[in-house]
């Protein structure tokens, strides 16, 4: 899946998704999801996300964790970004099977 704002690829067990700088729009959003949601049954959907500052909305993140309480997923997050690591903070408050690697992660230059 290519949108404008995030790329996301299947390889092996994994998901891999690169956010820019920009939030996703909603229709990228949810083309995301419904990958998530086709992961084949009784596997675990294995998400490495990085990001340079674009991140998910508080409606977007709400419909991730609706699919994350269906589904069995991890996810590691690398990013640089204080943004993303507050709204983190906010979704593991829910959903504590995301690992976020922020102090050691920077996009490369």
């Amino acid at each position: 899946m290519k949108g404008k704002t995030v790329v996301q690829e299947k390889s092996g067990r994994f998901l891999i998704a690169s956010h820019g700088t920009e939030n996703p729009p909603d229709a990228e959003w949810d083309a995301l999801l419904k990958e998530y949601g086709e992961w084949p049954r009784g596997e675990d959907v294995r998400v490495i996300v990085t990001s340079e500052g674009g991140a998910p909305t508080a409606a977007q993140r709400a419909r991730l964790t609706a699919i994350m309480k269906r589904r069995r997923m991890l996810v590691a997050l690398l990013t640089a970004s204080t943004f993303i690591g507050a709204n983190r903070a906010e979704v593991a408050t829910l959903e504590p099977r995301i690992l976020q690697l922020q102090a050691a992660w920077r996009p490369p230059t």
